[in-house]
């Protein structure tokens, strides 16, 4: 597992807050990335479409992350309501030695908008108004400069910025077992146990995973990484439990409940261009399972998923026996 470790870090400049606030930081070197989630509650009402553009994910990572029904009519114009927590899939990278988001960038709207404004009307205060500013330093625009950290200074209408939310890695497992890891940041009066429900985790895990002393108590607006275990499938694709992806040119549907992996057909709402997979020589989908009777047993055979690669589908039998036992 990569160097992580949590800090007590100050959030905000002399620029508006002295707040000081506890946050994970993993450190890490080189280029590599993985995929992460951020837990986070939506500021006021807004549509699916309005988040997917916000976070640049599609719909269907949002319905997947958050294992809304796949069939949902006209999914884009689903009302999420403010507050109600949502899972944001996001691409975590290597940035000066700490891991941070890479892959969510946000477009200014509208006449006074400000770091300050963005930071916490946008995006609920998960980044600050410093990190925000930190991340586009280096803008080849040059736009944004030292004063864009006065919480009274606007930015142009149009302007891209990348939003650093943290993140965590851990080389895509903990304490040995395969596990996905979601950014979280502490509501008022927030228990670590009623964090670590949210998510399926366990107050351990969490406190483990942290650093946390025995006796230490959270804040609102402490940021915390949360491990969820999680089963692979495809390369390099997780799917954390509670949560299912759909996969292999939209034509498979994979669920997790952890440690059970369970891939179907996709709905055909799905936009899939194929049939159903099938195994070779029978009429099973994926999915699917026979069952034979025999003295010694029942032997069951199913139909399983075995990837995606090249437009092609991946399916082959799995063969498992269990014992008759006279009750």
């Amino acid at each position: 597992m990569e160097n992580a470790f949590a800090v007590m870090a100050i959030l905000a400049s002399v620029f508006w807050s002295t707040a000081v606030s506890k946050f994970y930081i993993e450190s890490c070197s080189g280029e590599d990335k993985c995929k992460s989630l951020l837990g986070y509650r939506i500021v006021a009402d807004t549509r699916i479409s309005n988040v997917v553009a916000m976070f640049g994910v599609t719909t269907d990572e949002i319905l997947g992350s958050n294992n809304y029904e796949v069939a949902i009519p006209e999914p884009d114009d689903v009302i999420i309501q403010a507050q109600e927590l949502l899972r944001i899939p996001v691409s975590c990278a290597c940035s000066n030695g700490i891991r941070r988001t890479d892959s969510i960038v946000y477009s200014v709207r509208q006449e006074g908008e400000t770091l300050f404004s963005i930071s916490n009307e946008v995006f609920g205060g998960m980044v600050t108004p410093l990190q925000i500013f930190q991340a586009n330093s280096n803008d080849p625009a040059g736009d944004l400069s030292e004063r864009g950290l006065n919480s009274s200074t606007e930015v142009a209408i149009g302007k891209r910025l990348m939003i650093p939310f943290p993140c965590a890695c851990n080389a895509g497992n903990f304490k040995g077992i395969p596990a996905m890891f979601v950014s979280y940041m502490v509501q008022r009066g927030e228990s670590t146990f009623e964090i670590a429900s949210l998510f399926d985790s366990s107050v351990s895990s969490v406190v483990e995973l942290n650093g946390m002393q025995k006796g230490s108590s959270l804040a609102a607006g402490d940021v915390l990484e949360v491990p969820i275990p999680g089963k692979a499938v495809d390369y390099g694709l997780m799917v954390p439990n509670g949560t299912y992806t759909i996969t292999a040119d939209r034509c498979v549907q994979c669920s997790c409940n952890y440690p059970r992996l369970d891939c179907t057909p996709a709905p055909s709402s799905s936009g899939c261009p194929c049939p159903a997979p099938r195994c070779a020589g029978s009429n099973l989908k994926i999915g699917e399972f026979t069952t034979k009777a025999s003295l010694q047993g029942c032997q069951v055979t199913s139909c399983s998923y075995n990837g995606f690669h090249d437009s092609v589908i991946f399916v082959g039998y799995i063969n498992r026996s269990s014992l008759n036992i006279d009750l």
